[in-house]
C-alpha cells in the first residue's frame, strides 16, 4: 500500500508532464533523444521532430527534452507557438529571445534585474534605448524598438540572430555548449511562409543550434529540408507495463493522505484496452479512479462502472471520443438481463447451435432438448438486440459498442457474478475439450480432483496446421529431464508456494487430452496433485476406458479420436521449477517497482519471495540454477539497501550473494566496492573495484549502478536517486575506470593526477552518467588542491523516487 499527504489529485490530465521524473513509458524515445542531444553537445546538431496524435504526449516529451538538454550543458528554450507569435519574423524571434532570457535566469546565468534585462525591457516594451550608454544591448532589441516607433521592419537578418545567440551562450560562469530550440505546436509555422526558410537558414549558418519541433505531422520545416531532420514518432502506450509506470510515478509525488492498493497488471491491461493507450486518456482514467478512492467509493486502484462512465462523459464533452450508447444501456440493465448477457458474451460469433451444445455439455440429449436450447438462446439474443447490445447476423451474434463498452461489461458483470471474471472470445473446440477433460479427470481421480487441479490450458489448431499434443510433449520431456526452466516457464504463475506446501508429499500428474472437434485438433493439459508413486500407465488406461465408454456421447458434440497421455512429476522437481520461475519473475516485479519509485516496496517483494521459496528449496539450494537466482535476488536487495543508505544491510546482503553465487562476476564486485567506499573502507573498495575492472565482460549491455560521488558534509542530495546511473556497451568500462580513479583519489594525493587525466580525456558526447561523475570528480580534486576540508561520502537517505533502465544492479 502507498500512503500520501493531504492535497490535490496527482493526475493532472489537463496539463503536460513537466518533469522527467513523472514521464512514463517513454524509455525508447528518451534513448533516441539522449543520442541526439549528445551529438548537439559535441557540436554536431541533429534537428528532430516529435510527431503523433493529439494527447499522445508530445508536449510532455518536449518538456523533458528541455531538462535533458540543460543537463548536458546546453541552453534549452521551449516556445509554445500560437497565431500571434508567427505574425512576423520579429514577433517570432522576440518570443524566442524572451524564452531564452528566462531560461538563462532559471539556470543562474543571468540576473533578472540586471542591466541586460533592463535594456531588453526598455527596447521591447517602451521602444527606448538602454538607460546606461555603456550597456551593450541585444541587437534584436534595436529592431523591436524601431518597430514600436512605427518603422517598417522586414526580414530579421540571420547574422544579427547569430551574434545574439552566441552572446546568450557566453553569459554566465561557464560557456554553454549550444542552444536547443524546442517549438511546440509547430504547425503554426505554416501560417507564415517566411519563417521556415528563415529558421533553416539560421540553422545552416549556426552549428551550435539544434531545432526540435512537436506537431501532429511533419510541417514546413521538415518538408523544406527532409534530409536534415530525424523523426521520433510518439505513439500511444502499447504495453500494460507502460500503464503501470504511468500510474505509479504520480503516486510517488502525490500530496494526498490515502492508503492506496497498487494496481494489478490486469487493471493496467483493462485501462490500456479502455483508452487505446493514449497518455491523455490513461491520465484521465487515473484521475477519476483517484477521485473515487478519495470519496470512499472504492478502496483499491482499479476500474469500476462508475469510473468508466465518468471517463466516457469527459471524453465526449471534450470532443475526443464519442461515448458508447451501450454503456448507458448497460448501466440501467436489470440483473436478470445482465446475467443473460454475461453468460452469452464469452461465445460471441459462435453459432446458435454451438452455444446450445455448450449449455448441454456433457449431457446425453435428444433432438428436442437441442431444439429447446436453441430456441431459448434465440429468444435471449432477440431481447438483447432490441436493447441495442448485440447484433445478430444469420445464426451468430456480435456485441455492439467499442472497446470501452466491453471493458464496462466486464466490470458490470461483477454485479451478478462477483467471484468470476468475464472473458471474451471463447471458442467451441477448446470449451468442449476443457469440459471433457474435467469430467474425465473427475471420473478417474475421484472426488478429490477439484481441489487438486492446479493448472489447465487448452490449444485448438486447425487440422493440418500443426500436430496437437506439443505442449504436453514439451512438459513431459522437461519433467523427464528435470528441466527447471522448461517446467517453470509454462507452469509458473499458475501454482503458488502455498499450494505446493498444501500438497507436500504428493505426486503430480500431467494429463494431456487430444481430440478432434469439428475441423480443429484440440490439446488440453491439466496438472493435478495425487498420490505419490502411482503408475502413469494405469491412469492413462483408466482414462482411455472412460473415453471409449463415452465415445458416442462425445460424437454428439462433434468430438472424436480422443486420446489421453499422462506423465508424473515429483514434488521436489515441481517445487524447484516453480521456485526458479517465481524468483526470476519477482526480481522483474521488484525492478519495475524500483523504476516506479517504490524502493521500499521493491525490497519487500524480494524479501517475501525468498521467504516463500525457502520452504520449497531450502535456504541454500544445491541446484546451480536455483543458487544463481537466489544470489541474484540477494544482490538486488543489497543494491536497494544501498539506495536508501543502509550500508550495514547492503554489505551483509551482497556478501550473502557472493557466498551463494557459483561464479564471481564484475557486477557484484562493483556493488560491494561502492558500499565499502561509502562506509569509508577505501582499501577494500580499491581491491573490489580493481577486481570489477579486471572481470568486466566485453559486452555488458545496459546496467544500472550507483556512482560513488563524494560530497561536502553540509551538502544535501536533491533526490535519493541523484547518483543512480545507467550505462551500456563500451561506456561501462569507461565508467568503471573513472570510478576506480575517484576511489583511488580518496586514498592518496598521487592518484589525483590520474583522475584529472581521465576526466580530461572524457568526450563531451559521453553518456550523462559519465559527464555527471566527471563533474563531481573535478570538484573533489580542486577542493583537495586548495587545501579545503576534504569531502566525504554521505547517505542519500529518504526513499527512492524514480529510475529508468534495465534490471537493477545489472
Amino acid at each position: 500500500m502507498t500512503s500520501h499527504k493531504r492535497g490535490g489529485n496527482p493526475y493532472d490530465f489537463r496539463s503536460p508532464v513537466r518533469h522527467g521524473s513523472l514521464l512514463a513509458g517513454r524509455d525508447d524515445e528518451l534513448a533516441q533523444i539522449d543520442d541526439f542531444l549528445r551529438e548537439a553537445a559535441s557540436g554536431r546538431p541533429v534537428h528532430f521532430s516529435l510527431f503523433g496524435a493529439q494527447g499522445d504526449g508530445k508536449s510532455s516529451l518536449l518538456n523533458v527534452v528541455v531538462e535533458m538538454a540543460r543537463a548536458r550543458g546546453l541552453l534549452s528554450v521551449k516556445l509554445a507557438l500560437s497565431e500571434a507569435l508567427v505574425q512576423t519574423g520579429l514577433d517570432f524571434y522576440k518570443a524566442v529571445y524572451d524564452a531564452a532570457l528566462q531560461a538563462l535566469i532559471d539556470m543562474g546565468h543571468l540576473v533578472a534585474d540586471g542591466e541586460l534585462m533592463r535594456a531588453w525591457t526598455l527596447q521591447t516594451c517602451l521602444g527606448e534605448p538602454p538607460s546606461k550608454p555603456d550597456v551593450q544591448p541585444l541587437e534584436l532589441g534595436m529592431l523591436a524598438a524601431a518597430g514600436l516607433h512605427g518603422r517598417m521592419v522586414g526580414e530579421v537578418p540571420t547574422q544579427l540572430i547569430q551574434r545574439d545567440l552566441k552572446r546568450f551562450l557566453s553569459l554566465g560562469p561557464v560557456p554553454l555548449q549550444g542552444l536547443v530550440l524546442c517549438l511546440d505546436s509547430a504547425h503554426w509555422l505554416g501560417d507564415n511562409r517566411d519563417l521556415a526558410p528563415s529558421l533553416l537558414q539560421l540553422a545552416d549558418a549556426t552549428p551550435l543550434l539544434t531545432i526540435v519541433t512537436a506537431a501532429e505531422a511533419s510541417g514546413d520545416l521538415q518538408e523544406a529540408a527532409p534530409r536534415a531532420w530525424a523523426q521520433i514518432e510518439v505513439k500511444p502506450f502499447t504495453q500494460p507495463v507502460q500503464v503501470l509506470d504511468a500510474v505509479a510515478k504520480p503516486l510517488e509525488s502525490a500530496d494526498e493522505t490515502l492508503v492506496v492498493e497498487p494496481p494489478t497488471p490486469l487493471t493496467a491491461a483493462d485501462i490500456l484496452q479502455l483508452t487505446g493507450g493514449g497518455p491523455y486518456e490513461v491520465n484521465l482514467v487515473c484521475h477519476f479512479i483517484w477521485e473515487a478512492i478519495r470519496h470512499g467509493e472504492q478502496d483499491s486502484f482499479e476500474l469500476s462502472p462508475a469510473v468508466i462512465e465518468r471517463v466516457a462523459a469527459e471524453l465526449e464533452e471534450k470532443g475526443r471520443h464519442q461515448a458508447s450508447p451501450e454503456i448507458a444501456t448497460l448501466s440501467g440493465l436489470p440483473a436478470t438481463e445482465l446475467r443473460t448477457l454475461v453468460l452469452l458474451a464469452p461465445f460471441e460469433e459462435l453459432t446458435t447451435h454451438q452455444i446450445a451444445l455448450v449449455r448441454l455439455l456433457l449431457r446425453d440429449f435428444g433432438d428436442s432438448d437441442l431444439t429447446d436450447a436453441e430456441d431459448a438462446i434465440g429468444q435471449e439474443l432477440s431481447a438483447l438486440q432490441e436493447r441495442g447490445l448485440v447484433q445478430i447476423e444469420q445464426d451468430r451474434f456480435k456485441l455492439t459498442g467499442g472497446r470501452d463498452a466491453r471493458v464496462y461489461l466486464r466490470y458490470a458483470a461483477k454485479r451478478v457474478s462477483p467471484s468470476s471474471e468475464l472473458r471474451f472470445g471463447r471458442d467451441y473446440p477448446r470449451t468442449v475439450a476443457s469440459r471433457c477433460a474435467t469430467a474425465l479427470a473427475g471420473a478417474v481421480l475421484g472426488e478429490s480432483y477439484e481441489g487438486a487441479r492446479l493448472f489447465r490450458r487448452g490449444r485448438p489448431r486447425e487440422i493440418g496446421q500443426s500436430a496437437a499434443g506439443r505442449l504436453l510433449e514439451s512438459l513431459g520431456r522437461a519433467a523427464d529431464e528435470g528441466d527447471l526452466v522448461g517446467l517453470g516457464t509454462v507452469l509458473g504463475g499458475w501454482v503458488g508456494p502455498a499450494e505446493m506446501q498444501k500438497h507436500s508429499g504428493c505426486g503430480f500428474w500431467l494429463m494431456g487430452l487430444t481430440m478432434q472437434v469439428g475441423v480443429h485438433e484440440v490439446e488440453h493439459v491439466e496438472l493435478v496433485a495425487g498420490p505419490d508413486g502411482g503408475d502413469p500407465s494405469e491412469l492413462q488406461a483408466a482414462g482411455q476406458n472412460w473415453l471409449e465408454e463415452n465415445r458416442e456421447l462425445l460424437a454428439k458434440y462433434g468430438a472424436q479420436d480422443a486420446e489421453l497421455r499422462c506423465h508424473q512429476i515429483s514434488w521436489e522437481l515441481l517445487a524447484s521449477a516453480l521456485s526458479y520461475w517465481l524468483l526470476a519473475a519477482m526480481s522483474q516485479v521488484a525492478f519495475f517497482l524500483y523504476r516506479a519509485g517504490s524502493n521500499e516496496l521493491a525490497e519487500d517483494v524480494l524479501t517475501a519471495v525468498l521467504h516463500q521459496c525457502e520452504p520449497l528449496i531450502g535456504a541454500e539450494p544445491l541446484d546451480p540454477l536455483l543458487r544463481t537466482q537466489v544470489a541474484n535476488v540477494l544482490s538486488r536487495r543489497g543494491f536497494m539497501a544501498a539506495t536508501r543508505g543502509d550500508w550495514q544491510a547492503a554489505s551483509e546482503l551482497l556478501e550473502q550473494s557472493a557466498t551463494m553465487a557459483l561464479t564471481e562476476g564484475w557486477l557484484l564486485d562493483y556493488n560491494r566496492a561502492y558500499v565499502c567506499a561509502m562506509r569509508g573502507q577505501i582499501a577494500d573498495a580499491i581491491r573490489l573495484i580493481e577486481s570489477a575492472v579486471e572481470r568486466l565482460e566485453p559486452d555488458s549491455g545496459l546496467v544500472v549502478l550507483h556512482a560513488f560521488m563524494p560530497t561536502p558534509d553540509e551538502w544535501i542530495p536533491p533526490d535519493p536517486l541523484w547518483n543512480v546511473v545507467e550505462v551500456q556497451g563500451a561506456w561501462v568500462g569507461r565508467f568503471l575506470e573513472l570510478q576506480r580513479c575517484v576511489i583511488r583519489a580518496r586514498s592518496s594525493e598521487d592518484s589525483r593526477a590520474a583522475l584529472e587525466s581521465a576526466v580530461r580525456t572524457l568526450s563531451p558526447s559521453a553518456p550523462m552518467a559519465l559527464i555527471r561523475l566527471a563533474g563531481w570528480a573535478t570538484l573533489t580534486s580542486r577542493a583537495a588542491q586548495r587545501g579545503e576540508r576534504p569531502v566525504r561520502a554521505r547517505s542519500p537517505g529518504g526513499s527512492l523516487r524514480r529510475s529508468r533502465g534495465p534490471p537493477v544492479g545489472g
